[in-house]
């Protein structure tokens, strides 16, 4: 895992109602961070941690808050961000300066091919 200086990774959620309770982060190895990067822990109490996947890449000011599901391979470019509760799957890239809404679901399905009519 490489974090670069200024990160902050796994750090008190910032939400209202929460208690200060015991929360977790999990990241997975040759997960890749650039400055400025925050990953908030979880806020929920169910013990289910926010969790980032394998070989991410979190570039300048990218934002993941509490309670979020990162899959394997995702790209957030300058100051993406996901908000609370979102899930990212497999190999998704966010874009710069964009943000899902609370309690996304944003997943890379294959299309099944188009079948040759005869």
């Amino acid at each position: 895992m490489d974090i670069c200086p200024f990160a902050s990774i796994g750090q008190f959620p910032r939400c209202v109602g929460f208690k200060r309770q015991p929360s977790a982060m999990q990241i997975v190895l040759n997960t890749v961070t650039g400055e400025f990067v925050t990953m908030k822990a979880e806020a929920r109490t169910d013990g289910i941690p926010t969790h980032v996947g394998d070989g991410g890449l979190f570039m300048r000011g990218a934002h993941v808050a509490h309670d979020c599901r990162v899959a394997n391979g995702i790209l957030m470019a300058d100051t993406a961000t996901i908000a609370s509760n979102t899930t990212l799957g497999i190999s998704l890239s966010r874009a710069a300066h964009s943000a899902p809404a609370d309690l996304s679901r944003l997943e890379w399905r294959r299309q099944k091919p188009m079948s040759n009519p005869q």
